[in-house]
């Protein structure tokens, strides 16, 4: 019995402790409870950043979204936000686009959260971004024009290698009808053309970068920023193109420029030969005043393209000018008479002389002797004109559909026959029936003389040469 009573009072005892607990226990909750259960909104997962010009934009999901009623995205440590009002759609899932405007040209921590119509929300969701503005785009710089070239008509820019954030390059024109056109170079090509281009109004240009590279081929940014529009500064040797002034001279032209700044340049001439081909010569120049003369053009007017070009690969031209050469005509050979000569096949019927190159026949020639102990190069010629001559032009031609004339030669000219004066070495086209012509600055002479300096063979042969001046 006593047993039984003892354990009836540690049952009791054991009751009134546990009730104390739980008086203590609701105490201390009693603070939470009062304000009823707190409730959770839908959190935002899966986001991404889109920096831009004074603003971003912040992608993710949201799940299950039904009661929410906004979006709230924070900045500054709360001090700032913007509110994008939700609307939920018949998904689970949500996918959001916020576009956070009015921001500073920093880097910035955003929070983002869902929030009821009562206030409640979800747990945050923080991501980092760097916003760009003007400070970015002042330091901006075209992407560089390395070349110009103008064909008269039309002009090619060509420019240098793009970095990694740039996009494209836009450039505008007025055309030689008035017209103004805007085109576009992508950050992969290198040249674009300006179709009838007007070089007294030049062009402006301006390029496009982004502030952050893409990746994966996707970009990282919503803006695009542009470079400060600059007006091109068309080469200098527009002026030396400019100043270029043509006179007709006997057989050919002079050409004479100004270059005040002595750069290096490259000026060619195309023009029509005697022969009717289409001849083109090109000289290289750094003189502040410099001329040139080309010979060998065609007798009667003609346009002559003259072009000008640096070694920064800009060029410009041709300008087209019409020129009339003074006539250049075939000396009469009928008083001509071979001087000396360096070695002649003389057979009974003297078919292989020397003065078969000045007899008017293309069919006949001169040929060395062949064989073991003949002569080698060099073998020469030289011709009496029989009076003194203003010279300035000589055809040359092969024998007749062999290919074993001189494919090299060297010129003298002379007044007595004794003293020469070397005109220049040349190269000949062993492969051409038909004549080639070499131009001279206009010299008074009486005697010319040929060398053969190399050929396919030992031996030389060579057809006929005309001498042409008045």
């Amino acid at each position: 019995m006593k047993n039984i009573k003892y354990y009836l009072g540690v049952l009791f005892v054991s009751l009134v402790l546990f009730m104390a607990s739980c008086s203590d226990m609701n105490d201390l909750h009693k603070q939470y409870l009062e304000n009823g259960e707190t409730i959770y909104t839908s959190k935002l997962d899966s986001l991404s950043v889109y920096t831009g010009k004074y603003r971003v934009k912040i992608c993710g999901i949201i799940e299950n979204a039904f009661g929410v009623d906004e979006i709230v995205v924070s900045w500054a440590k709360g001090e700032k936000d913007q509110i994008f009002p939700f609307t939920k759609s018949g998904n689970i899932y949500d996918s959001l686009e916020l576009i956070v405007t009015d921001l500073e040209e920093k880097s910035h921590s955003f929070k983002i959260y869902s929030r009821d119509k009562d206030g409640n929300k979800s747990l945050e969701s923080n991501i980092f971004a760097t916003v760009y503005g003007d400070e970015f785009k002042n330091v901006l710089e075209n992407r560089a024009v390395k070349a110009f070239a103008f064909d008269g008509v039309n002009a090619v820019v060509k420019f240098a290698k793009a970095d990694d954030l740039t996009r494209f390059t836009v450039i505008n024109y007025t055309d030689n009808s008035e017209t103004e056109v805007i085109d576009t170079l992508d950050y992969n090509e290198y040249e674009v053309s300006l179709l009838k281009f007007d070089m007294q109004k030049s062009f402006t240009y301006s390029t496009f970068y982004v502030p952050t590279l893409a990746v994966n081929g996707e970009e990282t940014t919503i803006d695009l920023f542009d470079s400060k529009l600059e007006t091109y500064k068309l080469p200098s040797i527009s002026s030396i193109l400019e100043s270029i002034e043509v006179t007709p001279i006997l057989g050919g032209v002079e050409i004479n420029w100004k270059n005040p700044d002595e750069k290096n340049i490259k000026v060619s001439a195309k023009f029509i030969g005697l022969s009717g081909s289409v001849i083109t010569k090109e000289i290289e120049s750094n003189e502040a005043e410099a001329g040139v003369s080309f010979f060998g053009m065609a007798n009667g007017t003609q346009d002559i393209e003259i072009s000008i070009a640096d070694f920064a690969d800009n060029s410009l031209g041709p300008v087209i000018i019409p020129v009339t050469p003074i006539t250049a005509k075939k000396l009469d050979k009928s008083g001509w008479s071979i001087l000396a000569v360096s070695s002649e096949q003389n057979d009974t019927a003297g078919a292989f002389l020397a003065a078969h190159v000045i007899d008017d026949n293309l069919i006949t020639y001169w040929r060395t002797p062949g064989g073991e102990g003949a002569p080698t190069y060099p073998h020469w010629m030289s011709v009496d004109m029989g009076k003194d001559c203003k010279i300035s032009m000589f055809e040359i031609f092969r024998r007749p559909d062999n290919q074993n004339s001189p494919f090299k030669f060297q010129l003298f000219y002379s007044i007595d026959g004794t003293t020469w004066i070397e005109i220049g070495k040349y190269d000949f086209n062993p492969d051409l029936n038909a004549g080639q012509i070499y131009g001279l600055p206009p010299v008074t002479a009486r005697y010319f003389k040929y060398v053969g300096l190399e050929g396919r063979i030992l031996r030389c042969l060579l057809g006929e040469i005309n001498v042409y001046g008045e």
